[in-house]
């Protein structure tokens, strides 16, 4: 889609020594489909002093309370495979997101890889998934008692 818009706009260019309306909405439209995913994707993800889990976007952050953390299941890339994308992003700029998965139902992703898959299940039955680059050093500050790994496939 983007490459055809930007061959239409070139010989709009090409034709009339100037770009017409529609090469300028075409733009604006290309323009946005890669700027808003880039908004909402992952940076980095951070534990704030055992206090919470912040996934920090490029816009904005969330803060998952520690305390209100039910389960944190640390599964294989295999159990997501046949998840579903609700709305959202599925690749440009990492995975996130609302999915749904027949092991854990509806789920808001926040990865940045398909590797190192983390299930954060809240109190409130909200699950999220993030992908956190270096898994051991990520697990060690979290409680202990909330991590379940999974080790069948």
């Amino acid at each position: 889609m983007i490459a055809t818009a930007f061959t239409l706009c070139y010989h709009d260019f090409k034709e009339f020594r100037a770009l017409s309306s529609r090469s300028y909405l075409l733009l604006l439209l290309c323009t946005a489909i890669l700027l808003i995913p880039y908004l909402y994707s992952v940076k980095y993800y951070e534990i704030n002093l055992g206090e919470s889990l912040i996934i920090q976007k490029i816009i904005g952050k969330m803060e998952l309370p520690i305390q209100h953390i039910n389960s944190i299941d640390v599964v294989r890339p295999s159990k997501l495979f046949l998840s579903i994308r609700l709305f959202g992003s599925g690749g440009l700029y990492g995975y996130f997101g609302i999915y749904h998965n027949h092991t854990f139902g509806r789920m808001r992703w926040y990865a940045t890889q398909r590797k190192n898959c983390v299930v954060v299940q809240m109190d409130n039955n909200r699950k999220y998934l993030v992908t956190p680059d270096n898994m051991s050093t990520f697990l060690e500050a979290l409680p202990q008692e909330l991590i379940h790994i999974d080790i069948k496939n």
